[in-house]
C-alpha cells in the first residue's frame, strides 16, 4: 500500500560545521552577545559523532521517510548526498532572504515547514539526539496525535546569561493570550496525569493545581514531534513577534522557540502520553559516567549529549564518545560514502 503524505514521517536533523573558515567569516560580520552563554565556542564545536545519527536512524528506525539534512551550506566529507532518502536543505532554501543570513537557531526553526516536500508529521532532532534504541513510527506520532508528555512546574530563571529562559517567558505568554488552562485541565485531566509521564512530573503538575495560569510546561529536551497544522497555529498566533524575532542574527532574549508549538499541539489535546523513559538529556562535564552507562545499555530510546559547559575535557571526552559510539553502531550507514 502507497503511503501518503500524511502517513510518512520524516526526520529533520539541524546542523552547523563550526570550523568552516567561510562560515566563520560570514558569522564574524555581525556583532553577538559576548555575555550570552547560549553563544560560546563549545555550542559550534564537532564532536566527530554525526555519523552515528546516521548509523543510529538506519539500524533503528528504518521505518522513516526521508531525512532532511539542514546546513548552511556545508555538508560532512563523508555524508552520501546521492541517497535517495536524504535531502540536503540550504538556509536559503527555506528561509525569507530578507533574515539571511542567520545564526540564530530558533529562526531557522521558525521556518521548518516550509522546507520543499517535507511531510505533515516529520521529527525534528539537533545533531547531538541520537536513536540508540528500536522505534517505530507509533513512538513519535499516533494518528494525526503527536506522541509525548504533559508535565507542569514552577518555572525559574538559573542562569541569567543565558537567553534560553527568557524564551520560555515569551512562550508562556503566547500561551496565556491563546488558551485557558481550566479548560484544558477539565477536558483533559486523563492525559494530564497519564501514568506513563512518571510520578515525579505528575506530582509537580499536581502541586501546581492551584495556579489559574500556566506556569511552565514539562520538557525532557530531547526529538520533538511536529505537524504542519500546529505550525500553521504558531503563526497564527505570533506573526508580527516570529518576523521581528527572524531579525536577530544570534539567539535574542526576545525571541519565541519553536517549543511553542510542541505546547500548542499539547494544549490542544493532539497528543498521547508516551513512557517518560523514552528518552532523556544528559550534559557532557567532568565526570560522563552514567551517560556512558547509558549509551553501553541502552538504556533510553533516544538520548541527548548536550554540551553546554566549559568544564570538559574535550578531546579526551571526544575519544570515549567514539568509542562507546563504534561499540553500538560498528557497520556504516547508506548514508556514508
Amino acid at each position: 500500500m502507497t503511503k501518503t503524505n500524511n502517513d510518512k514521517i520524516d526526520f529533520v536533523v539541524l546542523w552547523v560545521d563550526g570550523s568552516d573558515e567561510n562560515w566563520l567569516k560570514e558569522k564574524n560580520k555581525y556583532s553577538l552577545n559576548p555575555t550570552d552563554i547560549s553563544n560560546q565556542k563549545n555550542r559550534y564545536r564537532d564532536w566527530g559523532i554525526l555519523k552515528y545519527w546516521f548509523r543510529g536512524v538506519e539500524k533503528n528506525a528504518s521505518w522513516v521517510n526521508k531525512i532532511y539534512f539542514v546546513t548552511w551550506g556545508h555538508v560532512p566529507d563523508w555524508l552520501d548526498t546521492s541517497n535517495p532518502r536524504l535531502k540536503i536543505v540550504k538556509h536559503e532554501d527555506f528561509i525569507p532572504k530578507e533574515y539571511l543570513p542567520t545564526f540564530n537557531s530558533n529562526v531557522i526553526q521558525f521556518y521548518l515547514n516550509r522546507i520543499e516536500g517535507l511531510s505533515d508529521k516529520f521529527v525534528l532532532f539537533d545533531d547531538d539526539i541520537f536513536i540508540i534504541k528500536n522505534t517505530k513510527p507509533t513512538d513519535f506520532f499516533k494518528g494525526d496525535k503527536i506522541c509525548d508528555n504533559y508535565g507542569e512546574n514552577v518555572f525559574h530563571i538559573s542562569k541569567m546569561g543565558d537567553v534560553y529562559p527568557h524564551t520560555i517567558l515569551n512562550n508562556l505568554q503566547c500561551i496565556f493570550e491563546n488558551y485557558s488552562k481550566k479548560n484544558f485541565y477539565k477536558h483533559y485531566w486523563y492525559k494530564i496525569f497519564s501514568p506513563k509521564n512518571g510520578l515525579k512530573v505528575n506530582i509537580k503538575t499536581l502541586s501546581t493545581i492551584g495556579y489559574t495560569q500556566f506556569i511552565g510546561i514539562h520538557h525532557q529536551h530531547i526529538c520533538m514531534s511536529y505537524t504542519k497544522k500546529h505550525y500553521e497555529l504558531f503563526w497564527k498566533y505570533c506573526e508580527n513577534q516570529l518576523k521581528e524575532c527572524s531579525k536577530n542574527k544570534f539567539r535574542s532574549y526576545n525571541d519565541l522557540t519553536t517549543l511553542l508549538v510542541k505546547y500548542i499541539a499539547l494544549l490542544e489535546g493532539d497528543f498521547v502520553p508516551r513512557s517518560i523513559r523514552f528518552g532523556k538529556r544528559f550534559e557532557l562535564g567532568k565526570n560522563n559516567n552514567e551517560l556512558y552507562t547509558a549509551l553501553i545499555k541502552q538504556k533510553y530510546k533516544v538520548l541527548c549529549i548536550n554540551d553546554s559547559s566549559e568544564d570538559v575535557e574535550f578531546e579526551k571526552t571526544k575519544k570515549e564518545l567514539i568509542s562507546i559510539f563504534e561499540g553500538i553502531f560498528k557497520e556504516k550507514s547508506s548514508f556514508e560514502k
